[in-house]
């Protein structure tokens, strides 16, 4: 695993559990701003792949 994966790792890790940390109870703007973190996160990652694996486009439906 690269550096750069292990580095996405951790930081989609910490999102999770800030995710998880700041729960149902957050206000809905705290809310919102994690969850748009996270999707953020996972295009990147998406992106990442695709730019890692060159095939993947061709691949795709």
């Amino acid at each position: 695993m690269s550096d750069e994966s292990k580095d996405m790792s951790e930081i989609i890790r910490l999102c999770q559990e800030l995710e998880r940390l700041v729960g149902a109870d957050a206000p809905l703007r705290v809310r919102t701003l994690v969850e748009m973190l996270m999707i953020e996160l996972e295009r990147q990652t998406l992106t990442a792949g695709a730019v890692s694996d060159p095939t993947a486009s061709a691949r795709r439906p």
